[in-house]
């Protein structure tokens, strides 16, 4: 059967959840330019976001500051049907409260883990660039950075976040248009970050052979995209079985 929705888990922190000092208490995540351009490209796709950020949290929280990553993240699989893909972001808020690299990423492999016991592939981001947290802390990003990146299991995906959506590597005038201060994007960048994000996805979806049957839309006219559409529809009317369900 043709796969008819996809159901996407955005989880962290602040960074997730569409924080920016100049706007709060109003919100605006990433995961609203990422629901647009997936749409864009499937509009036959029933797709949407699950939006679970918490300001301040940390993978591995002390008692009573907040409340943690995995009992958030154990609760919620508890208690919804499941998702096709989740995408985790955490480690800001750990690396200011100067926790080690190697407990930091201990943490997030037990959240990880949790959706991929529950059949749910994850997109793993980098801790993205600090603006104004010293050089201690720029070391102790990249490593827990690399460790993301190197990590391998079955049905996980990395994308550095980092490297794509930069502080330092900016112009003024983009940094100005982009973060609201030196870890919070503006809503503005949110929606950089959720474009850059929603590319990473596309690239995915392709590699998991979930597109054999739902093409994305190309605008740019009757390109190789579109033939292959085409190609699909004909085939589909032929042999009246094919399809594709996410996993």
């Amino acid at each position: 059967m043709l796969a008819k929705s996809l159901r996407i888990l955005c989880f962290g922190d602040s960074l997730t959840a569409g924080y920016s000092a100049s706007t709060y208490p109003t919100l605006h995540a990433y995961a609203g330019a990422l629901e647009t351009s997936l749409k864009a490209a499937y509009p036959q796709l029933n797709i949407s976001t699950d939006v679970q950020g918490f300001l301040g949290d940390q993978t591995e929280c002390p008692a009573f500051v907040c409340p943690g990553f995995l009992p958030r993240i154990e609760k919620l699989y508890e208690n919804t049907p499941g998702y096709d893909y989740a995408i985790i972001l955490g480690g800001t808020n750990d690396l200011h409260w100067n926790r080690t690299v190697d407990n930091i990423f201990t943490s997030i492999q037990k959240v990880w883990n949790i959706a991929l016991t529950n059949h749910t592939k994850v997109l793993a981001l980098t801790v993205p660039e600090c603006g104004d947290c010293g050089n201690e802390t720029d070391v102790k990003t990249l490593a827990l950075n690399s460790n993301i990146i190197n990590h391998v299991a079955s049905n996980f995906y990395t994308f550095n976040l980092h490297d794509s959506v930069p502080y330092w590597n900016m112009t003024a005038a983009e940094r100005s248009s982009y973060w609201d201060d030196g870890i919070h994007w503006t809503p503005k960048g949110y929606d950089l970050v959720g474009g850059r994000i929603a590319e990473r996805m596309l690239e995915m979806l392709k590699a998991n052979n979930q597109t054999n049957q739902t093409q994305p839309t190309n605008h740019g006219g009757l390109g190789r995209g579109n033939i292959g559409s085409v190609l699909n529809v004909l085939l589909f009317a032929i042999f009246g079985h094919l399809g594709l369900m996410f996993s």
